[in-house]
């Protein structure tokens, strides 16, 4: 293939030369200045057609470590749920319409899936609704796949 030109050289020691200071001014911090600490996490996993995770879940940034254990694909909306709302189970009877702005959408999750989502939530109710249709026309929430948790 040959040897690139010369001035790929010059480019190439030009970023590796940037990139070396970049690194070094990254790593100056002052010895006793303690790293903030790693947001709390809570393991949600899906299946057919339920979600398994905590009743309540810390204020603030949390990571959802997610997992599908089912044989179906799942996918979720995380949506705030208003103060004096019916329990989710009876809001996924019914039109979604009705909810707020969607604080998290996830996207589909196949069998055996692993995935990690960061939010930042505020003290309340909280509703998951897995929205893939099956075959039947239905969605998955309609089936049952709409859970909630509190924020305190």
């Amino acid at each position: 293939m040959g040897r690139p030109p010369v001035y790929w050289n010059r480019v190439w020691r030009r970023a590796v030369a940037t990139g070396m200071v970049v690194v070094a001014a990254s790593g100056c911090t002052r010895a006793d200045t303690p790293l903030p600490p790693s947001p709390p996490s809570v393991a949600l996993d899906m299946s057919e057609y339920r979600f398994d995770h905590p009743a309540v879940v810390p204020r603030g940034r949390v990571v959802f470590r997610i997992g599908n254990s089912g044989k179906l694909l799942h996918r979720f909306l995380l949506v705030p749920v208003p103060p004096g709302a019916p329990p989710v189970a009876t809001l996924a009877k019914g039109r979604l319409g009705s909810l707020p702005n969607t604080i998290a959408s996830s996207p589909s999750y196949p069998p055996g899936a692993r995935a990690g989502l960061a939010v930042d939530l505020r003290p309340g109710r909280y509703g998951l609704f897995c929205i893939i249709v099956d075959d039947d026309r239905m969605f998955h929430f309609e089936k049952g796949m709409a859970s909630e948790f509190r924020v305190r």
